[in-house]
């Protein structure tokens, strides 16, 4: 046989080889699933972004809703989990899913279930966030990736949480995107403004003319305080995971910003 005749015959092979390659049937689709959940979850608790990303469909039909926050793209959900493990640093943090079904169709395998983000806190209780997924994948070159994903917390931050001090009512207003309202103390004009959600963004931040700006981070949230040059102060919270909230008020005494900053530190920025 020649060497010619030899390299076509195994060429041949190869191609007919490729072109009845076997189909994973519904059983190895779901333990490939399982797999596939577990090395996420794995390097999202190792904060190994490059390892997590590999889960993902590198094109732009990707769609992840996170929170109510919708991202196009796999980098604008890249930028969201690289932004994550920026808020958490060195902090311990784990990943857990629980509950999970997996259904089979075709190519596809569609999971929904309930996850759970541990914060271990030194010499506080731990900060957990629990939640609700579901996530499409599809079989792509033999391996699966992610195309679809949605989580949504069951334990959203909310003005609700916010202690008050004697005198003080709470009035919950009406808005499109996010929770507003406003803390008013009874007999007196003095009235704080909150708008608490993921389109509120970091308020803070856009306040130019400032006397001072104060900013911290606190397990893996940063809050803002500035005093504009208006005497207007407005606090702002970053959680890692939550969405943002915004304070806002305008002080004409020292009682006043006293107040206003005594509650804002009992809001719930887990």
């Amino acid at each position: 046989m020649s060497i010619r005749f030899r390299t076509l015959a195994l060429l041949l092979i190869v191609i007919t080889a490729g072109c009845f390659q076997k189909h994973p049937s519904e059983d190895e689709l779901l333990a490939m699933a399982k797999i596939f959940d577990g090395t996420r979850a794995d390097a999202y608790s190792k904060r190994d972004l490059e390892a997590f990303m590999k889960h993902y469909t590198k094109t732009p039909d990707l769609v992840v809703v996170y929170g109510g926050k919708f991202l196009n793209g796999y980098d604008a959900w890249r930028e969201e989990i690289q932004s994550q493990f920026h808020k958490i640093g060195a902090s311990p943090v784990k990943l857990l899913l629980s509950d999970q079904h997996n259904i089979v169709k075709g190519d596809h395998v569609y999971s929904y279930g309930n996850y759970k983000i541990i914060l271990p806190m030194k010499d506080a209780p731990d900060t957990i966030i629990n939640g609700l997924f579901t996530s499409t994948k599809t079989l792509r070159d033999g391996q699966l990736v992610t195309v679809m994903e949605t989580y949504s917390p069951t334990n959203p931050r909310s003005a609700k949480g916010i202690a008050l001090l004697p005198g003080y009512t709470k009035t919950p207003g009406q808005g499109e995107d996010t929770e507003v309202g406003e803390i008013s103390k009874q007999g007196s004009d003095f009235k704080i403004r909150y708008d608490i959600g993921h389109m509120a963004g970091f308020a803070a931040d856009g306040v130019l003319k400032s006397l001072w700006r104060k900013t911290i981070t606190v397990d893996g949230t940063r809050m803002t305080a500035v005093y504009s040059t208006d005497k207007e102060l407005t606090v702002s919270f970053a959680p890692a995971f939550a969405a943002p909230a915004n304070f806002y008020a305008t002080i004409n005494s020292e009682e006043e910003l006293v107040d206003m900053l005594l509650m804002m530190g009992t809001y719930n920025r887990n």
